[in-house]
């Protein structure tokens, strides 16, 4: 919501609740609703476009465990492992995120206690 239309409805809402002091309570309710229903901008953030097709692919077996915690070897056994089982069936829906990225995602996010690298 425009900060001239918000103003302008406060603006309003103060000449319609002009007298009493219930009237500044309620003016006060009002006036909370009305910043806290206005609509949050939402900003997406840039995206690296097949990062793991591009980047994590040409990593050796150092900077894989760096970024991964286990070796490439490991999360090769691991994908033979347990990847058939986490490949979706069908083709409804939003294309299915790899079985492989679906590993490579839970690894760092278990093995880095930060949020953002």
């Amino acid at each position: 919501m425009d900060n001239q239309i918000l103003f302008a409805i406060i603006y309003i809402c103060e000449d319609i609740l002009d007298s009493s002091s219930d009237d500044d309570e309620s003016l006060d309710e009002l006036m909370t609703v009305i910043v806290t229903n206005r609509k949050k901008v939402i900003t997406k953030r840039p995206k690296v476009r097949l990062f793991i097709e591009n980047v994590v692919h040409k990593y050796n077996d150092v900077e894989f465990r760096k970024h991964f915690r286990v070796g490439k070897s490991t999360f090769q056994y691991l994908l033979n492992l347990i990847g058939p089982g986490l490949e979706r069936q069908g083709d409804v829906g939003k294309k299915p995120v790899s079985s492989e990225k679906q590993i490579l995602i839970s690894l760092w996010f278990m093995g880095t206690p930060e949020s953002y690298r």
